[in-house]
């Protein structure tokens, strides 16, 4: 809706410049310029969402193979408010995905010792290939999310506003 919005102020802000001091140029150029943003910042905002929506996905096959329930939060509480928070939340969960599979790794000779080797290795290989995408997934809807927060902090408390936040 806002790309649309924005794609009427392709020819009604022209139209008001021209009528207020008939330079018609400059009121397409402040439109292009406004279309331009609006597009950039919901193509980010639906990348972000897109990304969230597949780490859903994962982390419920995730739940499926280790027999847990996956969270209950949802993905669009807690986002970051700017850029730089934003890659700060994507290093801690692209390190966490990747921490939590070294572990699994770790563990599966101390699982083979109970119900064999070759078993225990086939049981961690999902586990220790979902955890990494989840927290890709992850990385990359929280960088989104707070590049899109840095251009438009209403978009933050709107979302602050809607979904329960974590912290």
């Amino acid at each position: 809706s806002k790309v649309g919005t924005s794609m009427s102020g392709l020819v009604i802000l022209p139209l008001h410049q021209y009528q207020k001091d008939g330079a018609v140029f400059r009121g397409i150029a402040e439109a292009l310029q406004q279309f331009a943003t609006t597009l950039c910042v919901e193509a980010v905002d639906l990348t972000a969402n897109m990304s969230a929506g597949t780490q859903t996905l994962l982390e419920r096959t995730h739940a499926s193979f280790t027999q847990q329930d996956s969270p209950l939060v949802s993905k669009y509480s807690s986002q970051p408010r700017t850029a730089t928070e934003g890659l700060a939340q994507a290093y801690s969960a692209l390190a966490r995905g990747v921490n939590t599979a070294a572990k699994t790794l770790v563990e599966i000779p101390s699982e083979g010792k109970r119900g064999g080797l070759l078993a225990a290795g086939l049981q961690a290989v999902p586990i220790v290939l979902l955890n990494p995408m989840i927290g890709v997934t992850e990385a990359l809807s929280k960088t989104l999310w707070g590049l899109r927060n840095s251009v438009d902090p209403h978009h933050k408390a709107e979302m602050d506003r809607l979904y329960k936040s974590r912290q």
